[in-house]
């Protein structure tokens, strides 16, 4: 007997990009509000805040895009952005950055939830 999907077999995922291409498209060209965390494989604080983007992409799942961008393959983003601190979070949405969006340093869920309130206003949990 076939169950209806849940939240819990939700299958999309956190977007790992690489480039200025997959950047334009699953950032600059979505049309979704998006977080982005700029990240690093020996960046501590990062790994705390990498399951907390998990849940924002579950929680938000269908209003928000999230997307990781590791800061080592990437220095023409981490320049042009500037990401001079790790984790920094941001939120594009028509293509622009949101003013005001830019914070570095690890969060937690509920700075995070707040953090995504302020900056999107018109996505709201479930």
């Amino acid at each position: 007997m076939a169950r209806a999907p849940t939240r819990s077999s939700h299958i999309a995922r956190v977007v790992e990009i690489e480039g200025e291409e997959a950047w334009n498209e699953h950032v600059l060209k979505s049309d979704k509000p998006v977080l982005v965390d700029f990240w690093a494989v020996w960046c501590g604080p990062c790994k705390l805040v990498a399951p907390l983007m998990e849940w924002a992409e579950k929680e938000y799942e269908g209003r928000l895009k999230v997307v990781k961008v590791n800061h080592t393959p990437n220095p023409e983003l981490v320049a042009k952005y500037k990401v001079y601190g790790l984790p920094t979070l941001m939120v594009f949405k028509d293509g622009q950055l949101v003013e005001g969006s830019h914070r570095e340093g690890a969060v937690g869920k509920s700075i995070l939830v707040k953090y995504i309130d302020q900056h999107v206003p018109a996505v709201v949990t479930v």
